[in-house]
C-alpha cells in the first residue's frame, strides 16, 4: 500500500520537463567584429557553464529566467571572452503543485574571445 501511495504522488504531484534546444557551433550576446573573426581560428577555451533561474512559491514567480543571463555567466567564468563556442543549451522545469518548483536555461560550452591575437611582427614596441 505504501508503495502504490508513494508511486501515485509521484505521477500526480510531482510534474517536470527537460527540452534540450540544440547544440551550437557558436553563440553570442555580444557584437561580434567579423573583420578580425575566424571560427577556423579559434582555439578549444575554458569549459564554462551558465544557469539562470526562476523560483516557483505557491503559483508566484519569483524573478525570471532567460537565455541571456545564462550566457552572461558562462562568459563572466573566462575573463575577455564573448562568444561560446560546441555550446549546449537545455531548458528544465519542475514543480510540485501548490508547493515549490523552479524552471530555467543552462548553458555548456568553451568560452572564447573573437578577438584575435597580435602576430609578433605587429607588436610595436617602445
Amino acid at each position: 500500500m505504501k508503495k502504490l501511495i508513494t508511486l501515485a504522488f509521484c505521477i500526480f504531484y510531482l510534474s517536470s520537463c527537460t527540452a534540450n534546444h540544440g547544440h551550437f557551433t557558436v553563440i553570442t550576446n555580444k557584437m561580434l567584429d567579423k573583420s578580425h573573426f575566424k571560427i577556423a581560428d579559434q582555439q578549444v577555451g575554458k569549459n564554462v557553464r551558465g544557469r539562470s533561474v526562476t523560483h516557483i512559491i505557491l503559483s508566484w514567480e519569483l524573478g525570471d529566467s532567460d537565455i541571456s543571463e545564462a550566457l552572461d555567466r558562462a562568459m563572466k567564468q573566462d575573463i575577455g571572452s564573448d562568444m561560446i563556442v560546441n555550446a549546449d543549451m537545455l531548458y528544465w522545469a519542475w514543480f510540485v503543485p501548490g508547493f515549490y518548483g523552479q524552471h530555467g536555461w543552462r548553458i555548456r560550452g568553451n568560452a572564447n574571445s573573437s578577438i584575435m591575437p597580435l602576430e609578433p611582427t605587429q607588436i610595436v614596441e617602445e
